[in-house]
């Protein structure tokens, strides 16, 4: 039987660990400590792996549900859920340090214009992201 959003605030402490299971494969784990967070367990070459979706409190039940169905989609597509996530996590990680260096570098062509050449000197060291050699 799927989990309600009642069901789930209502679900309380124990003592022990336990889980809560929604419709395919989405789960609430509940903590001894009273922590809840939602995780998404599957089938991959013959193991159940979990994968944590996040915290209760952040993700509701609807959002986890979103995002259930897009892990779902990448297994139906042959691609393992925990690759796709590792990827979009390097993809996102990779997008921001595009940002900063493009930042850093339109900063750098500003202050390029004052004469502070000890400054430029400092900025044009390798090592320095958009410095010469990188």
């Amino acid at each position: 039987m799927a989990l309600t959003d009642t069901a789930v605030r209502q679900a309380k402490t124990t003592g022990k660990d336990y889980t809560l299971n929604d419709a395919q494969g989405l789960l609430l784990f509940g903590s001894a400590k009273g922590k809840k967070k939602w995780h998404f367990r599957f089938s991959w070459l013959g193991q159940q792996p979990r994968i944590a979706i996040g915290p209760y409190q952040e993700i509701s039940l609807k959002e986890a549900r979103a995002r259930r169905d897009e892990l779902r989609a990448q297994l139906a597509n042959g691609v393992d859920p925990r690759v796709y996530l590792r990827q979009a996590e390097e993809k996102a990680r990779a997008a921001a340090t595009h940002a900063f260096q493009v930042v850093f570098q339109s900063w750098r062509d500003f202050k390029a214009l004052s004469p502070k050449t000890g400054r430029q000197r400092t900025l044009n060291r390798p090592g320095i992201p958009g410095g010469s050699n990188s």
